[in-house]
């Protein structure tokens, strides 16, 4: 066999081989389990006294969606070492 036949055939059986490989250690779709972390969250600016427990009302807390920049009100209407900072 020629060397060019002999590389070609051997890239083709890598290829191949690479190919059953991936689909035996694919797993199957019914395993996979989404989870959506988007909902849910709640954000307030500034540091209010027993907000890490787990019975503090957050009811006037605004909701937002994930990703979200605190600050984004602030953002294009001011200079970056202008924009707030702090505990939100």
């Amino acid at each position: 066999m020629k060397p060019v036949k002999r590389l070609f055939v051997l890239c083709c059986v890598t290829l191949l081989s690479a190919f059953v490989l991936a689909q035996a250690f694919e797993s199957p779709e019914s395993q996979r389990v989404k989870y959506n972390f988007n909902s849910g969250w709640k954000l307030y600016v500034g540091d209010p006294a027993g907000a890490e427990g787990p019975g503090f009302d957050d009811a006037a807390w605004r909701d937002v969606t994930t990703p979200h920049a605190w600050n984004e009100d602030d953002a294009f209407k001011k200079d970056i070492k202008d924009l707030s900072t702090g505990v939100v």
